[in-house]
């Protein structure tokens, strides 16, 4: 069973080592990682990167955005499973994948293995993971009001892709991947949700996530396309907001102690009052 990892790029020379560094020292070893460098207009810093990497498959193209990526790079992979996975973001382990493949293996039905996927952040020079995703038996349930699941833990059978039509659609900025989501759930029923944890998504103050408007405008239009009531999905982000808040409240005030526990609680608060902790979702 071969797995393409794939990931879209556009200046993302800071983190993007961390990402194929964790690709790379995977313990399975049937797998490709596929990167497009989309436009970077850093001076070639995410090229030099990549090139620092002779195993990689990688190309670069004219900036057409992150949604229009992910398709493109389907296309460029004849692999059994394939995974999405953004330059900033990384693997926790060196056995996802080797996880994740015993999975399929054992049930050849399955077209998708659903993870769970920390957060890690940074405060005061140092980095802690939480974990602010509601129980999968409740996020995939709520999934047209709310994210509670992401695609970088998101594995899924290319055939499927392929067959359903499975494409993100290009003309969002921000909720495609929300939309694809609940396009995929719709799709099919052999989907196993698993306690693994699959990925790390890196929370950091350059995230096109965290832009309001554009976010809010998308989040009523996928609401639109899928009958959800709009006030209904920012009650419940507002609620899965606060459950979010004080995981990483608890995480930090495991690691620093009390004192950094309320500095988190006081910045994440600040954050929702203004309205800019991922209004989009």
């Amino acid at each position: 069973m071969s797995f393409a990892i794939l990931t879209p790029v556009y200046n993302g020379s800071r983190y993007l080592p961390e990402l194929i560094e964790s690709v790379r020292v995977q313990d399975y070893s049937h797998f490709e990682h596929i990167i497009i460098n989309d436009g970077s207009n850093d001076g070639g810093a995410t090229v030099h990167v990549l090139e620092r990497y002779p195993h990689l498959h990688w190309k670069s193209q004219r900036n057409v955005g992150e949604y229009a990526t992910f398709n493109k790079l389907l296309t460029e992979t004849d692999a059994d499973i394939v995974t999405f996975i953004c330059a900033d973001d990384l693997y926790p382990t060196n056995t996802v994948l080797s996880n994740v493949a015993r999975h399929f293996l054992s049930n050849p039905e399955l077209d998708a293995v659903i993870g769970k996927t920390g957060r890690l952040a940074q405060t005061d020079g140092g980095w802690y993971v939480f974990y602010p995703d509601l129980p999968a038996c409740l996020s995939k349930r709520l999934i047209r009001y709310s994210v509670g699941l992401q695609h970088c833990s998101i594995f899924v059978r290319r055939r499927l892709i392929e067959r359903k039509g499975l494409y993100f659609d290009h003309s969002f900025k921000m909720c495609g991947d929300w939309d694809w989501i609940i396009r995929l759930l719709a799709a099919t029923r052999n989907i196993m949700f698993v306690n693994d944890v699959c990925a790390y998504w890196r929370l950091h103050r350059n995230q096109t996530s965290r832009v309001g408007q554009t976010g809010l405008s998308e989040a009523r239009r996928v609401c639109d396309s899928y009958g959800t009531n709009f006030r209904l999905h920012r009650a419940i982000h507002s609620a899965t907001n606060y459950i979010g808040m004080m995981s990483a409240a608890y995480a930090l005030g495991r690691q620093k102690g009390i004192s950094a526990l309320m500095r988190v609680v006081g910045t994440h608060v600040r954050r929702t009052i203004a309205g800019i902790v991922h209004p989009e979702n």
